[in-house]
């Protein structure tokens, strides 16, 4: 026992020894290096980017790139206004010498914001820093954002898949009929197509018409962006199928050659060609032995830690973001960040920032109404329209002093429309049947049978009030005609150019436009911005997906077997679609154009 004692006594002392001559001589080598002062950013974002400001109690990152995770679709969406500012940040740091855009993790965003992102890249390469974009392969939204660069390199084994733009979806009806469902539409609006997947079986011919249009609109000016950004034709970035499988055979299939050769990128190569091409340029990091460079989620977190800004905030930035509903938590937030607005003395002008398809008439009205309240303090408002600003989001949005949008946002959508499903049929089908007695009509009514004629005009005439309200509305805001207003609605959608045309909005822009436009109303002469975030934490997820009652829960079980958007629009299971609930809240304004990107 003695010498096992002293065997490891000594042991550990000589460890100790040689440990410490090696740390020593290692950081005396390391002295002796130049230490590496400049690096590459290096833009490699993670899942999606959104046009949202986020505070998650999961990540911990904080104000310079917060991230929001989705517990239940495991998605991270990436603030698109955080990375903005840290491309601006990495413009003026004397330690970022250029950019490489690893975007091959980068799951989806929409145009405008990549227009917003590519705006900024070219003030970064404008400043003298270049920028590269590396990449397995590039699908079009990464191929989009990697055109900005001064160099775009691909793998030997990549490819550039540019294929179009496409807006598809299901339609229910002959299942539904096979299901013996009877659905009830009620709407204002003869373009409002929003139902059409549940009385058609395919897209009808005008609403086909107004898709294709915008469709062809966007991938026109998508083409456009790239052919200038690397120089060459919109032919030559899509060429017709023909020339392009005559080409691909040419190449034998080599998909990379072809990009080569058509000009969509400068330089193939395997990881390692690569990877030297970087160090060669950026200088090689001996702790990673790889190119100099820093993850911007690592640099986000220098930036904050930076941070001293003490300015005091005179623009406040509001964000409404996805289908305005009455859930409590959303809009309380969105009528609080108002409220906060208009009593905060130092807040002189708010931007609203608005990507909605639309939502509750209630909901929206009670943001219109909260908006007034911030008028009357005489505090401008500027509304910015992100990837989508219609029917119930062109709602809010005409409490805005002046309007701003993308020349590829989607809005307009003026009209409402109502839906009611019922099961009488198939009850009776499976033999099961109701009866009773009921004091009136109004009363006797359910989903378990016929819809009573009364309960159906009085469902129709207040679709038709809300919708001539909303015209009202839309009339008085731009300083329009009743008659002219209702022409130019009747739930069709257009693009921003169109919207602008037609005096829905003031100007096209983007996000910096408003903040610029926002200082002029106000009077600022140098904007200190102050974000209202989502507040996204475990309690708010759940609280916001619990359902008490108990068919929710029963049908909530179904959507194992059956598709969730067919129980969403059937059994009403999203305020905007269930009329019956509280009857001044139900009724919808959501775009006929919601899925389109």
């Amino acid at each position: 026992m003695n010498f096992i004692r002293r065997f490891f006594i000594n042991f550990l002392i000589v460890f100790l020894i040689v440990a410490g001559v090696k740390i020593w001589f290692n950081i005396k080598a390391h002295r002796n290096n130049s230490p590496i002062q400049k690096q590459a950013l290096k833009i490699d974002i993670q899942g999606s980017i959104s046009d949202n400001v986020y505070i998650n109690d999961f990540s911990k990152n904080n104000d310079k790139l917060l991230i929001e995770h989705d517990l239940f679709n495991h998605n991270i969406n990436n603030s698109l206004f955080s990375i903005v500012e840290i491309i601006r940040q990495a413009k003026i740091d004397n330690n970022i010498s250029g950019i490489v855009l690893d975007l091959n993790n980068l799951t989806n965003i929409d145009q405008p914001s990549m227009e917003y992102i590519g705006k900024t890249l070219i003030e970064f390469r404008n400043s003298g820093k270049p920028i590269y974009a590396i990449g397995y392969n590039y699908n079009q939204l990464q191929y989009f954002i990697a055109s900005f660069s001064n160099k775009i390199f691909l793998d030997s084994t990549g490819s550039v898949d540019i294929k179009g733009f496409a807006f598809k979806q299901m339609y229910w009806k002959s299942l539904l009929d096979k299901l013996k469902i009877t659905v009830n539409i009620f709407k204002a609006g003869i373009y409002k197509s929003a139902v059409e997947p549940l009385v058609l079986n395919t897209e009808s011919p005008i609403v086909r018409h107004i898709n294709q249009h915008i469709i062809d609109q966007s991938w026109t000016d998508y083409l456009k962006i790239i052919s200038n950004n690397r120089n060459i034709n919109p032919e030559q970035t899509f060429p017709n199928i023909s020339d392009a499988l005559t080409e691909l055979k040419r190449f034998h299939g080599k998909e990379s050659k072809y990009a080569l050769q058509r000009r969509l990128v400068d330089i193939t190569g395997s990881k390692q060609q690569i990877e030297n091409k970087l160090i060669s340029i950026f200088g090689m990091d001996p702790s990673t032995n790889s190119y100099a460079n820093i993850s911007v989620y690592d640099y986000a977190k220098q930036l904050s830690k930076s941070n001293n800004n003490n300015n005091i905030h005179n623009i406040a930035v509001i964000i409404i973001n996805n289908i305005i509903t009455t859930d409590k938590i959303s809009l309380n937030r969105i009528l609080n960040d108002i409220r906060n607005s208009y009593l905060n003395p130092y807040i002189k002008a708010v931007v609203l920032y608005i990507n909605s398809p639309g939502g509750s008439v209630l909901a929206t009205e009670l943001i219109h109404r909260e908006l007034a309240n911030l008028h009357a303090k005489n505090k401008p408002i500027v509304v910015y329209m992100g990837n989508q600003a219609a029917s119930g989001g062109y709602w809010v949005a005409t409490a805005g002093d002046y309007i701003i949008a993308n020349k590829n946002t989607i809005t307009g959508s003026i009209g409402v429309f109502g839906i009611i499903s019922t099961f009488e049929k198939s009850l009776n089908y499976l033999g099961i049947h109701e009866d009773g007695v009921a004091s009136s009509p109004l009363a006797n009514f359910s989903i378990k049978s016929k819809i009573p004629s009364e309960i159906k005009n009085m469902v129709q005439i207040k679709i038709k009030n809300n919708y001539f309200n909303f015209v009202n509305l839309v009339a008085k805001s731009r300083k329009r005609s009743f008659r002219y207003i209702n022409l130019i609605g009747q739930g069709h959608i257009w693009n921003g150019l169109e919207a602008k045309k037609n005096g829905l909005i003031d100007s096209l822009g983007d996000f910096d436009d408003a903040i610029k436009k926002a200082c002029e109303l106000a009077k600022i002469k140098t904007p200190h911005i102050l974000w209202y975030k989502s507040n996204i934490n475990l309690l708010n997820v759940l609280l916001s997906n619990v359902k008490v009652d108990f068919n929710l829960v029963f049908l909530n079980t179904l959507q194992t077997f059956l598709p969730s958007t067919l129980l969403e629009f059937i059994f009403g299971m999203k305020d905007q679609t269930n009329l019956f609930n509280d009857p001044k809240d139900q009724y919808a304004l959501c775009s006929s154009c919601v899925n389109v990107k």
